[in-house]
């Protein structure tokens, strides 16, 4: 049963690259085939992570190429690409697992120039070519990238509990630029209102009115 649920919103801006650049984040993320998150709302589910086993293995990550690093880091980071934003709307990307699983879920959202540093630092592909940046063409996209990833929060008397993947769904809720629940909370409330504007408050109305006119048809009677 999922039952835990950690979220990152973001307002989303029109981001200017150089051609080159976003060529290389295309072919990076083809080779690795990554999943695609659209809006209003995509759920990806049943997704595995080996989460850091300890908080220092998770910072040690920041510091160290990844070849010095005694871990896989494909089985510890998760990308996604965030397609098809609109200028100045708000997302939220949310992570949902179950509870059992003790995990702290990191959650960073990277543009396309962000990426392209992060990468290069750590070696996943090679610096630019000097001569292919002499006369670039620019492009103008939304695009964001999204890399997850966990921390065991718990304690097993299992030894290596803390190393197992920890399965969890990944989904965008966005409609109009709020969380597609507090829409759908916005519509009930516009419903409500309207009913009650147009169905409860003319009957409560007819019958004040009624009232009010009967003492007058007593009257009327008595004289």
């Amino acid at each position: 049963m999922v039952a835990n649920t950690e979220k990152e919103v973001f307002t989303c801006t029109t981001g200017i690259y150089l051609q080159n650049v976003v060529d290389q984040i295309n072919t990076w993320s083809l080779n690795r085939n990554l999943s695609t998150l659209i809006p209003p709302y995509t759920i990806i589910r049943h997704n595995f992570i080996v989460p850091f086993a300890t908080l220092e293995e998770f910072s040690r990550s920041f510091l160290s190429n990844k070849s010095h690093l005694n871990i896989n880091v494909t089985d510890k980071e998760h990308w996604y690409i965030l397609d098809e934003l609109n200028e100045g709307d708000t997302y939220e990307v949310r992570v949902s697992y179950a509870a059992t699983s003790p995990t702290n879920f990191v959650q960073e959202i990277l543009d396309i120039e962000a990426l392209s540093i992060f990468l290069r630092n750590r070696g996943d592909f090679k610096e630019l070519n000097q001569e292919s940046e002499m006369k670039p063409q620019k492009i103008f996209t939304t695009t964001r990238f999204l890399r997850v990833r966990g921390i065991y929060d718990g304690y097993s008397i299992f030894p290596g509990k803390e190393y197992q993947p920890v399965k969890y769904n990944i989904e965008r809720l966005m409609l109009l630029g709020v969380p597609r629940v507090a829409f759908k909370l916005i519509l009930l409330l516009g419903f409500s209102i309207l009913f009650t504007y147009f169905v409860i408050t003319p009957k409560i109305w007819a019958i004040l009115v009624k009232i009010r006119d009967e003492p007058d048809e007593n009257i009327d009677k008595n004289d």
